[in-house]
């Protein structure tokens, strides 16, 4: 299966040697998102689901956290001359599709 992103046509197994990265999508990620897209060739699915984080155990992101940091990631992305439309449609509809197949 393979989808673009950055204008580039990516073979979703070339890339993830089967594995696929999630990203946790905190406030504080959403800027070194950005920074770094460009070089994240294989994509990543967002994630929304426990944070991992020692300090606060059982913390979830919750799921309507993903339209609110969807559209500052849209915003981060804009700011950097970035296409917006293409990189968030690869993280909420191709990458799923090449994953999980097309929703029915």
């Amino acid at each position: 299966m393979q989808f673009t992103i950055m204008q580039k046509q990516i073979s979703v197994k070339k890339f993830t040697h089967g594995l696929t990265s999630s990203v946790v999508v905190g406030r504080d990620s959403i800027k070194d998102i950005s920074d770094t897209i460009w070089q994240n060739e294989g994509g990543f699915l967002m994630e929304t689901d426990y944070m991992d984080d020692p300090r606060r155990p059982g913390a979830v992101l919750g799921p309507k956290t993903v339209p609110r940091r969807t559209q500052t990631l849209a915003t981060s992305l804009i700011g950097r001359g970035l296409d917006a439309e293409a990189v968030l449609s690869a993280i909420h509809i191709d990458l799923p599709e090449a994953l999980y197949g097309e929703y029915e």
